[in-house]
């Protein structure tokens, strides 16, 4: 693979596929590119494409049924509001315990707990979009 050039910020040039150093003098491997830049119109940029789907936040048998594909995976996530389309996105450790924070109201966005009260958990679905096993990590 050739390497190809990304310049994120004027002092941060990426080669894909190579190693590069950080301003902060990290060395790291860039193996895949991720098309998410603030300076370009919404429209010109990829739809991410969750990997997981979970709806029926309010069955505590669904949120059960997916435990093994959840528990000790972190990752991307979002809740995305079915009426509005409003989304709250966020980073776990481990996708079983933080979505059971939020659910659960504990250590939770404000914002998306007013929305639950608002509009019941029926009205949520969760979107994972990439993830990461401890072994992987």
């Amino acid at each position: 693979m050739n390497p190809t050039v990304i310049d994120l910020k004027p002092s941060c040039l990426v080669l894909l596929g190579s190693i590069y150093t950080t301003p902060n003098n990290k060395v790291c491997t860039v193996t895949r590119r991720r098309y998410y830049y603030t300076s370009i119109s919404d429209s010109q940029l990829p739809t991410p494409v969750p990997i997981l789907t979970i709806n029926n936040l309010n069955n505590e048998d669904s949120i059960k049924n997916h435990k093994e594909l959840l528990k000790y995976k972190g990752g991307i996530y979002s809740f995305i509001n079915t009426v509005n389309g409003n989304q709250y996105i966020g980073s776990a450790k481990d996708f079983y315990l933080r979505l059971n924070e939020h659910l659960d109201n504990k250590k939770s966005n404000v914002a998306l707990q007013k929305a639950f009260v608002k509009y019941g958990l029926d009205k949520f679905n969760i979107y994972i979009y990439e993830y990461f096993t401890y072994e992987s990590k």
